[in-house]
């Protein structure tokens, strides 16, 4: 892992034969001359020496101290690298306990990530169906990890980035519905003869460029009768003002009166036109 030019990082990673073999060594600490701290307590202890931990970084929700290390509650928050981050924070807790100094990671032997033991899976299962068209399956693949990415905001979310998709057509080919399981913390989604991992999306920003935007369900035509509006000037300006307000920049956009009643003549509305628009300068008459 570079930082511009400079490394900072390196190192392998390997899928594990028997993961749940590295879980079964024994870790205690004895609760001998311990005292506990609040996650306030740890952050600001973490503060006065130097360190800046903030928001999803402050992840140590409580911590028991003692001569022989530490037993503390971390927060999980469906994201591996703040939580890994946290661990690496106890450690630093206990090192500069005595000094009040700072101390940063330089080298770690392992780190064993087994997910199924970390926290119940997360993710969706579903049912798509098979219409022999191998576009339309994966694509239903991506609309299940759609939907539960935006889940929670409710936001509109783009696929930017798969990093594999497996195919196996001989499990695929029975003309049936497939159950299809999307395990969240792992990043797969599985249905039938097809795998997918990596999928990342991207939050879309539909409405940015235009916060004023509303959906329209329906569009109801009502005749603008004000018996208050009965003189053309006042009118004009009313109108004038809804328009401006409902506009965003001048554009090439061009408006025109299609009907007039008898008594009122187009040279003196042009007139009163001309006069009105001098006060909105996004108009041009």
């Amino acid at each position: 892992m570079l930082d511009g030019i400079s490394l900072v990082l390196m190192g392998r990673i390997k899928l594990s034969e028997n993961t749940k073999t590295e879980f079964n060594k024994s870790v205690a600490v004895a609760y001998e001359n311990t005292y506990d701290l609040t996650s306030n307590e740890v952050y600001n202890e973490m503060e006065n020496r130097g360190y800046q931990y903030q928001d999803h970084f402050r992840g140590i929700l409580n911590a028991q101290v003692g001569d022989q290390g530490c037993i503390s509650t971390i927060k999980w928050r469906n994201n591996w690298c703040s939580f890994i981050d946290s661990l690496i924070q106890v450690v630093l807790l206990i090192e500069g306990e005595s000094s009040q100094d700072i101390y940063l990671p330089v080298e770690i032997q392992q780190v064993v990530i087994h997910p199924s033991l970390h926290a119940e899976p997360q993710g969706c299962i579903s049912t798509i169906k098979w219409r022999n068209n191998w576009c339309s399956f994966i694509d239903s693949l991506i609309q299940v990890v759609l939907l539960i990415e935006g889940e929670s905001s409710q936001d509109i979310y783009l696929p930017v980035e798969i990093q594999q998709v497996v195919i196996h057509p001989s499990l695929h080919a029975e003309p049936q519905d497939y159950k299809v399981v999307y395990q969240k913390v792992t990043g797969i989604i599985r249905g039938g003869g097809v795998e997918m991992l990596g999928l990342k999306t991207s939050h879309a920003d539909i409405l940015k460029n235009n916060e004023a935007c509303v959906k329209l369900e329906s569009f109801k035509f009502v005749s603008h009768s004000n018996p208050r509006l009965q003189m053309l000037e006042r009118f004009l300006e009313v109108t004038l003002q809804i328009v401006n307000e409902n506009i965003h920049s001048a554009s090439k956009n061009k408006s025109a009166i299609v009907e007039l009643e008898d008594d009122y003549p187009f040279v003196a509305i042009s007139q009163h036109i001309k006069t009105k628009t001098k006060d909105f300068p996004v108009f041009k008459v």
